[in-house]
């Protein structure tokens, strides 16, 4: 009966190529952000999407992100957005803007969500932020998104 043996330079071949294959990937870095933490009712808000790279960070929906209460688990913007795919560039910041005005938002908090299609190690939880909608104050009542609050 013959014997096999093996050669080690297979083995160490086969080693190295599965290795490789499970080897960690440059992660994508993508933030979400508000310009403020709170915000009395009426105010807009501010959203930047800013992608650090190190390539284009892809989206899966259009509008690329959602707005949700925290406090109803209501979503207000962006839920179901259209099947659309959008590029956003390494080193660069989408802008968007969220009147809580327009239909006036209940107080309470509130989570932005970016719509990003999963990558490898894909996100979890997906880029978001975070910001809480307050009654406004007597003196702020006499502010500009006070006085559009009262004709909603």
């Amino acid at each position: 009966m013959a014997s096999r043996t093996r050669a080690p330079g297979i083995c160490l071949f086969a080693a190295t190529v599965l290795a490789t294959a499970a080897g960690p990937s440059a992660a994508q870095d993508v933030t979400v952000a508000t310009d403020l933490e709170t915000y009395p009712v009426g105010a807009v808000v501010e959203v930047s999407v800013h992608n650090a790279g190190p390539g284009n960070a892809e989206f899966n929906s259009s509008p690329f992100i959602a707005i949700e209460c925290l406090d109803t688990y209501e979503c207000l913007f962006g839920c179901v957005g259209l099947p659309v795919m959008t590029t956003l560039p390494a080193d660069s910041t989408h802008v968007q803007y969220w009147d809580t005005g327009q239909i006036p938002d209940t107080p309470g908090r509130y989570r932005v969500t970016a719509h990003i299609l999963d990558l490898d190690p894909p996100f979890d939880p997906p880029p978001s932020a975070e910001y809480t909608l307050v009654d406004p104050s007597p003196a702020q009542a006499k502010s500009w998104s006070g006085v559009k609050s009262l004709y909603r």
